[in-house]
């Protein structure tokens, strides 16, 4: 199977956003969608956690905290998918 990265990443939360928006889900929810699949480490890196004690765990289902600010932003505006990929790249 495909490895996943930022397009593919991308396109999901743009799915996501119009079931959102239609009124048949309520929030995002990643857990699925990576389920049993290859990630690269730039998809990785909006999953992982690191408590204080240094132990790293990962939240599938909603990402971390640097993945729900990007979602909050782009959750205000409709964007393309692209635009999506630009903003998790940073």
């Amino acid at each position: 199977m495909n490895e996943v990265n930022l397009t593919m990443m991308a396109k999901e939360i743009r799915k996501q956003m119009t079931r959102i928006r239609q009124g048949k889900r309520d929030e995002f929810n990643f857990l699925g969608f990576v389920e049993e699949r290859d990630l690269s480490p730039e998809v990785i890196k909006l999953f992982s956690l690191t408590t204080p004690t240094g132990a790293t765990y990962y939240n599938w289902v909603s990402g971390n905290e640097q993945l729900q600010e990007k979602l909050k932003a782009i959750k205000t505006t409709k964007l393309s998918y692209r635009e999506i990929e630009k903003i998790l790249g940073r």
